[in-house]
């Protein structure tokens, strides 16, 4: 098909198209052999340029570069008589260096004279990006799912460990050589265990596990895990010689410096000086902060990068921005670390200039208390009890580890492998067995529809469930249930010696009350109390 021309070439016709752009409603530009002749004001204001700056630059600067190309082959083949354009799918390059999704129809016509196109341009970045969320959502829906599970199998794993290193410890003497390796294992297990948290944190929300934190430490590890990964970025610690507290989750707080630190580092693909300072602030010295007395401690990311303009600037924390390419980042790192400073009361801003580098301070309130510890006395600490428990897990190696904690504790212990074992052992046992240790996530039968069905035969009994994840992710659940208690996996002796008398020493004082962590108001019936 030949070109069917939208004017005719001469003065009238140039008055017309005039006309035409100036009135269309949307972003028109007209162009000639790479050159943008005319523009109106709805195309100005989308890309951030003025006409005559748009009539200075090449019409394919307006273009992403990727982009360029197919635009200028689509030209080449107008020149040559081929078809009118059709609407096609391309991105254009705001000045502010956002990249804008557009749908562009060329029409041929001429201008003084001259064979050019009249572009129609419709912007749909916000649909795009509106698409390109709910694909990101539903695949973190996915992420969530599957680092749920893999949280929920490596405590498993960390229980089987954390069960033996128990057992070994409660035989030898804190002089014994291998005592310290041991407490080394039990840390590592810790590690692990707060990395599940972590992976648990991107799965679900109500995470935060809070506690007095050595800030200053916390900051330090962190630091010296990422420089290892970056060994051409110089990384330097300033102020360092106090140590500060805060009440904070600690893995959510390493998550929000370490997307800090991979955030400046990459802002300096090539390499640059990173520093790290750690130091008291008042509110006075935050924007938002209402109470100028306040006491917060700043943790504060500077990098020699490329720095920020004000544009983007504005946008950095907004979720789902990102400057990357795609496939290099999803723009959910700046976010999460904003709504975690937010959820533990803190602020987090930034400054930066184009080519001066940016600066990120992490306010958050300050504590006078001491981080919390525990001594060896106290974690290695048991209480012993001669009543009868029925465990039920799936996994042979948690029933055989958890059978031989109890046993080590004093109580008699049966055991079952599934719901259905369990129903049948607590029928035969029942008036033997003080208390259900039951795992809530089990094939076939779950912890929560055995713990039903045991009340079902018995009402008042009292079942503690265990599970990989956390207690805050299950919080419905457990309400549900009216269990008389949870604990988590992996668990220490002295936790599980804790967890365990806590709750028959509550069921043998019907005049006490006291609340499950997911009822605060309500007396709790006999079944249900659970002892702090």
């Amino acid at each position: 098909m030949q070109h069917i021309p939208l004017n005719p070439p001469g003065p009238e016709s140039d008055e017309k198209l005039e006309h035409i752009v100036a009135t269309a409603g949307m972003p028109v530009f007209v162009s000639i052999n790479n050159h943008t002749v005319l523009t109106n004001p709805q195309l100005e204001a989308m890309v951030g340029y003025t006409s005559e700056e748009l009539r200075a630059l090449p019409t394919l600067e307006m273009f992403h570069p990727d982009e360029r190309d197919m635009v200028a082959g689509r030209a080449i083949s107008f020149y040559e008589g081929s078809t009118v354009f059709p609407a096609h799918a391309t991105r254009f390059m705001a000045r502010s260096g956002e990249v804008l999704s557009v749908q562009v129809i060329g029409w041929p016509t001429y201008w003084r004279g001259k064979p050019a196109f009249l572009n129609y341009v419709r912007d749909e970045t916000k649909e795009r990006k509106l698409e390109n969320e709910l694909q990101i959502a539903m695949r973190l829906q996915s992420i969530g799912t599957l680092a749920g599970g893999v949280a929920h199998d490596f405590n498993n794993i960390l229980m089987v460990i954390q069960g033996t290193v128990s057992l070994l410890l409660e035989d030898l003497d804190p002089a014994h050589r291998h005592y310290n390796d041991l407490k080394t294992i039990e840390a590592q297990v810790e590690s692990g265990s707060s990395l599940t948290r972590q992976l648990l944190g991107y799965a679900r929300q109500k995470q935060h596990r809070l506690e007095v934190a050595d800030l200053t430490g916390l900051v330090d590890n962190t630091a010296e895990t990422f420089a290892r990964t970056r060994k051409d970025i110089h990384l330097q610690r300033v102020d360092h010689d106090d140590v500060y507290f805060a009440y904070i989750d600690k893995g959510s707080i390493e998550q929000v410096l370490l997307n800090l630190l991979i955030n400046a580092g990459d802002a300096m693909p090539q390499g640059g000086n990173l520093y790290v300072r750690l130091y008291e602030a008042r509110g006075a010295e935050i924007k938002h902060c209402k109470n100028p007395y306040e006491a917060f401690i700043c943790m504060e990311v500077s990098d020699t990068g490329e720095g920020i303009s004000e544009a983007i600037l504005a946008r950095v924390f907004d979720p789902f921005f990102t400057t990357k390419e795609m496939g290099r980042g999803t723009g959910l790192g700046l976010s999460s670390a904003y709504g975690i400073v937010k959820s533990h009361s803190g602020y987090i801003e930034v400054e930066s200039m184009p080519g001066k580098g940016a600066t990120f301070k992490v306010f958050l309130p300050k504590t006078d208390r001491a981080a919390t510890s525990i001594c060896h006395s106290e974690a290695t600490k048991v209480v012993v009890g001669n009543e009868g428990i029925l465990l039920v897990d799936d996994e042979e190696a948690l029933v055989m580890i958890g059978q031989r904690m109890m046993e080590r504790l004093g109580y008699r212990v049966f055991t079952a492998r599934s719901g259905e074992e369990a129903l049948e052992v607590f029928k035969l046992h029942q008036d033997q067995i003080d208390l259900v240790l039951m795992d809530m996530i089990m094939p076939g039968m779950s912890g929560g529809e055995t713990s039903r069905k045991l009340k079902a035969i018995n009402d008042r009994v009292l079942v503690v469930l265990a599970s990989g994840y956390t207690k805050e992710s299950q919080e419905d659940e457990l309400a549900e249930l009216e269990c008389a208690g949870f604990i988590q996996k992996p668990y220490t002796m002295s936790a599980l010696s804790e967890q365990l008398r806590n709750t028959l020493e509550s069921a043998r004082q019907p005049n006490l009350i006291v609340t499950s962590p997911w009822e605060e108001t309500d007396p709790a019936p006999l079944h249900k109390r659970v002892l702090h």
